[in-house]
């Protein structure tokens, strides 16, 4: 397998951050036929398409801790004097997780969040190890 040089390398993070191969070509001082010769190299797709996931599970990242953001905020909502607010946020959270008796769906989106076969959002003993040693 071929390794790739820094230029290639720098243009795949460009490619993979959204701009045009003739955007990463001129910064990293090539010529776009140069991307495009990249671009049926396997090694420099498999690069671009690991920039990408790199940059997907990121911003899923960032999604998430703004939803636990949100959720503390909605809790402070709750907890405050204001009961235009709390009557606000107490209904927006009983409507996203859609509880609504009979409907056999009562907790929606927090029996999801719970069921053994989606815990996506559930950190494992495996990440949190990881990012110990991190």
């Amino acid at each position: 397998m071929k390794n790739l040089n820094s230029s290639q390398v720098l243009a795949a993070a460009y490619i993979a951050s959204g701009n045009m191969k003739s955007e990463a070509a001129q910064k990293v001082g090539v010529t776009p036929q140069t991307i495009s010769s990249w671009m049926k190299e396997p090694v420099f797709v498999n690069t671009v398409e690991s920039f990408k996931a790199t940059l997907i599970y990121s911003a899923r990242d960032r999604i998430r801790s703004l939803g636990i953001k949100a959720a503390l905020t909605l809790s402070e909502l709750m907890d405050s004097g204001c009961d235009a607010s709390k009557l606000g946020a107490a209904k927006y959270v009983l409507d996203t997780i859609n509880l609504t008796p009979g409907s056999g769906e009562e907790m929606g989106l927090w029996d999801n969040a719970f069921n053994s076969k989606s815990t996506p959002y559930l950190a494992t003993e495996e990440v949190l190890n990881k990012l110990v040693k991190d």
